[in-house]
């Protein structure tokens, strides 16, 4: 947690120093999930005035009693800024994840593990000042099917459910970031 804190600094430092040219990158983070040390980190990389492409990672290693949980992701997402991209302006996007999320239990030494992928549509509005930028907007999408299997200590298969079906949900997009 102190090596992630650090990084933020580092690059809220960076985005202290501004040019007379329009920022065409920048780095956002959940604030919300960071507290529970859910790492929810973007990169913003601007193709077109309007078009910005966004590599998307997350990761979570929580523990419980006797129960680790750990979540890592990689996924993306394409936005159209309708008064440009990095500037002040609502935006409409496609995202897509890939998550693999295990659940240790140190109790039995069995361990759950599933696959998921979701995609949906992004609608929001991102405010701009100078290098320090904040996205708040809706997430609307769906989960893929999957599989949960579950392993003893020894790595042998001792269980596994049918196809999880597949889901629909809304979430919040809220990030701060830093321009360049």
């Amino acid at each position: 947690m102190k090596q992630i804190f650090l990084a933020l600094v580092a690059v809220a430092m960076l985005g202290i120093t501004t040019s007379a040219h329009a920022n065409t990158f920048g780095v956002k983070f959940n604030p919300i999930t960071i507290l529970i040390g859910y790492v929810d980190v973007d990169i913003d990389i601007a193709i077109t005035n309007n078009i910005v492409i966004t590599p998307s990672f997350q990761s979570w290693n929580f523990e419980f009693g006797d129960f680790d949980y750990e979540i890592q992701g990689v996924g993306g997402s394409i936005s159209y800024h309708f008064s440009g991209a990095l500037q002040d302006s609502f935006y409409l996007g496609g995202s897509f994840r890939s998550l693999s999320l295990t659940l240790d239990d140190e109790f039995t030494g069995e361990t759950a593990e599933a696959d998921v992928t979701a995609s949906g549509v992004i609608l929001g509005y991102q405010w701009v000042w100078d290098s320090f930028y904040m996205n708040l907007g809706a997430f609307a999408g769906s989960a893929s099917e999957s599989e949960i299997d579950v392993e003893d200590s020894s790595g042998n298969l001792t269980g596994e459910t049918e196809d999880v079906p597949a889901t629909l949900g809304v979430g919040l997009d809220f990030k701060l970031g830093w321009s360049f």
